[in-house]
């Protein structure tokens, strides 16, 4: 893939990804899923990392934008807290949910969990060109 699309298509795929969690922040309440009562201070925790992981990634699309290199490396690593954050959900692993998970809470995250494997490995390979494009730059 050219170089140029990397930019745009990972600052497309972190909004989207912020739009998912913004919408599956504000559907559910702690206090209204059916959760054992020991996990709900480590489920406000989740979802306070949660919602760090989520302001970090709109965050980070302005040092994409200024195309730093480093920005590429957050983004990466805000697309495999994406994954694991889904990955633990989708799998019952956390929180332990009682009830079923809604279809819509269901679909959000699927589409969630899939958004975040291309932003991790667009965003690795962004920072990696980076680095080549810098040792380059050393024997000019």
């Amino acid at each position: 893939m050219p170089k140029k699309y990397y930019q745009p298509i990972i600052i497309t795929l972190l909004v989207l990804s912020f739009g998912i969690i913004i919408s599956l922040l504000s559907s559910q309440s702690i206090d209204v899923r059916a959760i054992p009562i020991e996990e709900k201070i480590l489920l406000k925790t989740y979802y306070s990392l949660l919602t760090l992981v989520t302001l970090l990634s709109i965050v980070v699309i302005l040092f994409i934008l200024e195309n730093k290199k480093w920005g590429y490396f957050i983004s990466a690593l805000c697309g495999i807290s994406y994954f694991l954050i889904y990955a633990l959900d989708l799998l019952t692993i956390f929180p332990h949910d009682l009830s079923i998970m809604p279809r819509t809470i269901f679909m959000l995250e699927t589409a969630g969990f899939i958004i975040s494997i291309p932003t991790f490995v667009l965003s690795i390979s962004a920072f990696i060109l980076h680095n080549k494009e810098d040792e380059l730059a050393l024997f000019e």
